[in-house]
C-alpha cells in the first residue's frame, strides 16, 4: 500500500484520499483493536460502529472538501483582487504621465498665447504707422 500521502500536506486532497484508501483497506482486511490488553480483530458485532465510523468519516471528508473548494475560491478571488491592483498600479502610473504631459502642454499652450498676443500687437502697430 502506498504511504507518500502520510507525508502530503495535510490540507491537500492527496492527504485526504490516502486517508479514505487506508481506512478502506484496514476495514478490509480487519481492524486491529485493543481491549484490555489484547489485540483483537474486529467481528460481526463491530460492524454497527464500523458502519457509523465509516458515515462519520464520510462526513468529515466531505466538510474537508468543502473547505478546500472554498479555499480554492478564496485563493482564486485573492489572485483576482492582486491583479486588480496591478491593474490599478498601471493605470494610477499613466495617470501621472498623462498629467506630466498635459502640464506640458498647458506650458506650450501659454507660450503660443503670448506669442500670438506679442504679433498681434507688432501687427497692430505697424498697420497704425503705415497710416
Amino acid at each position: 500500500m502506498d504511504k507518500s500521502w502520510v507525508y502530503s500536506d495535510k490540507n491537500s486532497r492527496v492527504y485526504d484520499d490516502g486517508v479514505k484508501a487506508f481506512i478502506e483497506y484496514a476495514t478490509a482486511h480487519g481492524v486491529k483493536t485493543v481491549r484490555r490488553g489484547s489485540k483483537s480483530y474486529a467481528s460481526q458485532d463491530n460492524d454497527e460502529s464500523l458502519q457509523m465510523m465509516r458515515e462519520q468519516l464520510s462526513v468529515l471528508c466531505q466538510q474537508n472538501e468543502d473547505l478546500l473548494k472554498e479555499h480554492d475560491e478564496m485563493r482564486k478571488h485573492q489572485e483576482d483582487m492582486l491583479k486588480r491592483q496591478e491593474q490599478m498600479q498601471k493605470n494610477q502610473e499613466q495617470m501621472q504621465k498623462n498629467e506630466h504631459y498635459l502640464s506640458k502642454f498647458l506650458c506650450l499652450c501659454r507660450v503660443i498665447r503670448q506669442r500670438l498676443r506679442t504679433s498681434i500687437r507688432h501687427l497692430s502697430d505697424t498697420r497704425q504707422y503705415e497710416t
